[in-house]
């Protein structure tokens, strides 16, 4: 087996054990969370979620693929990239900021305990996709180099850790704001 084959078998190996560690981890955490928050507050999760996972997904704006793909990456390329999508983000958490009124008022019935919690809610998450293209770049750059073993205990260890936050603050009942602080610490 070939330097290049051996790399391909662990880099796919790291991949399958993070994709384990993620989905294991998420499983269990909900599992217990579950007991802690109410339907109400998984339902304004599942609203702030439909939002924040588009922003982020626009946020990207493809410059981690566009660092992949170039052949050669000079400090230029990974500055442009990581300003840019800091950039960009910014602009987009302005637009979420402004429009969570506007979002809210399409959900009327989103309450808990009779308060409004999701324009604080997609206010407070819409700040992860900024903390995401911060890192972003890195991220991407890892994955080119195929240092997927940092990417597996970078991630894993990240998500593992946001869980356990999300968990404990259930425990304690904050609620919504369990799985707001989970996501956002992640």
């Amino acid at each position: 087996m070939s330097v290049n084959k051996q790399k391909l078998v662990k880099t796919g190996i790291w991949q399958v054990l993070n994709t384990v560690v993620v989905v294991l981890s998420q499983i269990v955490a909900n599992a217990i969370i579950v007991r802690y928050v109410s339907k109400q507050e998984f339902g304004v999760m599942a609203i702030t979620n439909t939002f924040i996972n588009l922003a982020s997904f626009i946020s990207e704006a493809g410059m981690g693929d566009a660092l992949m793909q170039r052949r050669d990456v000079e400090a230029q390329h990974k500055n442009a990239a990581l300003y840019f999508s800091f950039l960009f983000s910014c602009f987009l958490y302005l637009i979420l900021y402004i429009a969570a009124p506007y979002i809210s008022s399409f959900y009327p019935d989103a309450l808990v305990n009779n308060e409004p919690v999701l324009i604080p809610a997609l206010r407070v998450l819409g700040l992860s996709f900024i903390f995401l293209a911060l890192g972003s770049s890195s991220l991407n750059l890892l994955m080119k180099r195929f240092n997927f073993k940092t990417v597996f205990f970078s991630d894993s260890l990240t998500l593992l850790l946001s869980n356990v936050l999300g968990v404990v603050l259930a425990m304690y009942g904050w609620g919504v704001w369990s799985l707001v602080y989970s996501i956002l610490f992640y």
